[in-house]
This record gives structure tokens, sequence and C-alpha cells, in this order.
């Protein structure tokens, strides 16, 4: 957890793309497969599940400090997150035994949603009481589900392939689909020892992107097709194997939702994946 929560300070005290991936590089090349796992599923936005709700929180950090649940309230609004704020009102803590590793206390927040009150507070204030400041607000981060690094997908996934020396583009191809970090391991994914890329995995979606400069810097419109900005579901259709899979952007497979386009897939040359829009057809329109 020491080294995930370095990473966390490191990447935010930064503004500097370079120095970020740099950190992300080493953190990836150092941590264990279980580790590195999780801290990809969260800095790409795989596990946003609130573990414990806020109220419960601010109660037990209000009871621990000894403040009143008014003055934890308006230090909230001043301060405008939650995980600080309870960082910050919060006794100092001492390092304990609780010194777990980011994959275990992943586990264990995950399994604490199932847990009662008294179980979920019994875990919360002995992780408070075992962490440092900055340690204490990335688990505060982490069990309230807003998490979020200053960092795109794509810096993480420039990251990984230097990490395991791999193409940018296998990396981000290898990562797609719905994986659970808790029962995957990152180095199977980008190694992929099950071959998942001659099965039903999607590419990464083409997206489009706005102009940097003005039109008239393109060249000849003859040059360049141009088409409606079309308002559906966002699919890649794929025929690989004799079979067809149909994903949407958010990497869920929608298989169900659209049967005629399943049936269409037996219809493609194999190996074909077809990337748009789905759209409504009525009255030919």
């Amino acid at each position: 957890m020491e080294d995930f929560v370095r990473l966390y300070i490191e990447v935010d005290q930064n503004n500097s793309v370079k120095s970020k991936t740099e950190a992300l590089v080493r953190y990836f090349k150092n941590a264990n497969d279980s580790d590195a796992t999780w801290a990809y599923a969260l800095l790409a936005g795989r596990t946003s599940k609130r573990h414990v709700s806020s109220a419960l929180l601010r109660q037990w950090a209000a009871a621990e400090s000894g403040l009143p649940d008014w003055l934890v309230d308006e230090s909230y609004h001043i301060v405008g997150d939650l995980a600080e704020t309870l960082a910050l009102i919060l006794p100092k803590g001492e390092k304990s035994e609780l010194a777990h590793s980011l994959s275990t206390w992943m586990l264990l927040l995950v399994n604490l949603r199932k847990k009662e009150v008294e179980t979920q507070k019994d875990l919360v204030l002995k992780a408070w009481e075992s962490m440092d400041f900055n340690t204490r607000f990335v688990f505060n981060k982490l069990i309230t589900g807003g998490f979020r690094m200053g960092i795109s997908q794509n810096i993480c996934i420039r990251a990984l392939a230097d990490a395991y020396s791999l193409q940018h583009e296998t990396v981000a191809h290898r990562l797609m689909g719905n994986w659970n970090p808790a029962d995957t391991s990152l180095r199977m994914l980008l190694n992929d020892a099950k071959g998942f890329e001659s099965q039903a995995l999607p590419y990464p979606f083409f997206l489009a992107h706005a102009l940097p400069d003005d039109v008239s810097t393109l060249g000849s419109f003859k040059d360049w097709q141009a088409e409606w900005k079309w308002d559906g579901i966002r699919g890649q259709l794929i025929y690989r194997n004799g079979q067809s899979f149909i994903w949407s952007r958010g990497e869920e497979l929608i298989n169900e939702q659209f049967p005629e386009l399943l049936n269409l897939g037996q219809h493609l040359p194999q190996n074909t994946v077809l990337d748009g829009e789905i759209v409504l057809l009525k009255e030919g329109r």
C-alpha cells in the first residue's frame, strides 16, 4: 500500500505528463502482479463502487475525533472532499500489523459491503488507527468510491507498455473487455496467456476528436469524407472463429439486446470488426 500511496502523491503533485508516466512505469515494474492489477483497475475507473456509506464514515470520524457532527459537516463543506476531511480530523495514526498491500486492502473492502455495520466499523477504525495521513487519505478515497488520479487511461496504457516491453496498441487491446481485478492477473492479460486476442475481445474504440487547427489546414475537401454525427449506442460487432459478439463502449457484451445485429455476423468475412454507432431505423429513416 505504501508504494501505491507514494505513486498517488507523486502523480497528484506533478503537472508534467512525462514525470507522471515515469512514476507509473516505476510502480508497475516493481509492484507484484496482484497489486499492479488492482492499481490499473483503479486508475482506469473499473472499481468505483462505494464500500461504506458516507454518513457512517462521518459518524465514526466524528466520534473518533471528539468533534460534533455539525463541525464535521462544516469542515467537509470548507474542504470540499470527504476523504481529505476525514483524514484531517482523525487523531494521528500509528503503524501497526495492518500495513496490508493494496490488493489485500481492496479485497477486504470489496467483501466489506456484505458485512454488518459493526464489522465494517471495526475494520475501518482499525485501518485508520494504523495509517499515517497520506495512507489514510488514499484509503478514504478507495472506501468512498471516489478514487481519481490526474492521469488519463491512455497514459496508464503507455506506462504499462513501457513496463512490460509491449506495443501500446497491444496493451490497449488486451486490457479491453469486462474483467474483474479480484480474479484476474494483469500479467496474464498482457501476456495473452489464454489467447484472448483470437476470441471475443473488442479493439479500443476509435473516437473522434476536435480539430486542433482551422479546417482550412486540412487541405482540399476532395481529400476528405464527412458524415453526420449519429446519436445512438456506440458499439463494435465482431465476427471471429464462427462466433459473433457485440460490445458497447463501456466494454460490456450486449449480444442479447441486438439479436438482429448478432445474426448479421455470420454473413461477414472471417475476423471482421465493425466499429460504429447503433441507430434506429424506422420507416426508412
